[in-house]
């Protein structure tokens, strides 16, 4: 680990933090999800904001992937931090450059990339969810089971473990469940996974904790105002993302309705339909 941290530390010598930065931040601008007019400013904030973490981005590096996909992946959620704190004021800076003779702002040069922003808001639900799987491996199966959505086999294996032929059974109870009754299952599931007894209640309680840290972990700096229902909502776009390349096709306008309907619904985000 030290030697993964030195490898770190001799690139972050080099220019390569200036050029990551320079690339990501073009690229947002080039979605529009940037205004052009502020790539030099953002390049300056995001590159203090890595400066000013330094220490505990070092610290934080296992070495589990390269230094520099490490560097790009933090650059990428500065990026789209800074995106949500300053969106409300570049917007309107944008409607203060009203044509005064055509009485409109030309709209098509200036909206934003939904599928972008929909993107940028989805990593950082994966950041917060990996940085809590952390400290608690059951958070998003739990999550996953409570929403009524559909944990892939891959997830259910890592958590699951030598244990997942025992939970084959109450998997199958889970579809068509009232909601009592799937607490019961999903309880008896953890009850299992985890070798002591969970009562119903106390596993309700422990996923409204769940939830409850991710969005507080979301909502920070006030960069968004998600609620337990707007998380649920999340969690189902990030569903369908994973399945674009499934045989399972959903209807293109339910998807498109869902996600607008969670971005309005976000802090600072206004939307143009």
């Amino acid at each position: 680990m030290k030697a993964a941290r030195n490898q770190l530390l001799n690139l972050l010598e080099t220019d390569f933090l200036s050029q990551a930065v320079r690339k990501t931040v073009f690229r947002y601008v080039s979605r529009k999800a940037i205004p052009a007019r502020e790539l030099e400013d953002v390049e300056m904030t995001v590159i203090e904001k890595f400066i000013n973490q330094k220490q505990q981005i070092v610290a934080n590096f296992e070495g589990k992937s390269q230094a520099s996909t490490y560097c790009i992946a933090i650059v990428n959620r500065m990026c789209c931090e800074v995106i949500r704190k300053e969106w409300k004021h570049w917007q309107s800076v944008d409607n203060q450059s009203y044509d005064i003779n055509l009485g409109f702002h030309p709209l098509a040069d200036n909206q934003p990339d939904h599928a972008l922003l929909i993107n940028l808001e989805l990593e950082r639900l994966q950041f917060a969810l990996n940085k809590l799987q952390q400290s608690v491996p059951s958070a998003e199966p739990l999550l996953m089971f409570h929403f009524e959505l559909e944990l892939q086999q891959s997830a259910l294996k890592n958590w699951a473990g030598s244990k997942l032929d025992q939970l084959k059974i109450p998997l199958e109870k889970l579809s068509g469940a009232s909601k009592t009754t799937r607490y019961q299952i999903i309880a008896a599931m953890l009850s299992i996974v985890e070798d002591k007894k969970i009562k119903p209640d106390a596993l309700r309680m422990r996923i409204y904790k769940y939830m409850d840290m991710l969005i507080a972990d979301l909502n920070q700096n006030d960069q968004s105002e998600h609620t337990r229902e707007t998380l649920k909502l999340l969690f189902e776009i990030r569903l369908q993302h994973s399945e674009n390349q499934s045989a399972v096709k959903l209807s293109k306008t339910i998807v498109y309705a869902k996600n607008i309907v969670l971005l309005m619904l976000l802090n600072g985000l206004p939307w143009i339909i």
